[in-house]
């Protein structure tokens, strides 16, 4: 999937899990198409000498069956899109 494809679609949900500190962190954001997905990945520390705790890499995805099951709550959470998605 390339990125140019998500223009025009919408956020219908986002999906997370739940942390140390009993806060949900942000994961996943799931658009309108039934299949199109964002994960939000963590920087390795080994990987990137500037790693912050905060950035995060953006993997898209599209795969209904893994999109169905984000929907469905499955293994994950629903996140409040106005909490730090970092957190």
């Amino acid at each position: 999937m390339n990125w140019n494809e998500l223009i025009g679609k919408k956020i219908v949900a986002f999906r997370g899990y739940r942390t140390i500190y009993d806060s949900i962190a942000l994961y996943y954001i799931l658009f309108d198409d039934g299949e199109s997905f964002l994960y939000l990945k963590e920087q390795d520390k080994y990987d990137y000498h500037d790693c912050d705790s905060s950035a995060r890499i953006l993997n898209l995805h599209k795969d209904a069956k893994r999109w169905q099951q984000l929907f469905d709550k499955e293994n994950v959470e629903e996140c409040d899109p106005s909490c730090d998605p970092f957190s």
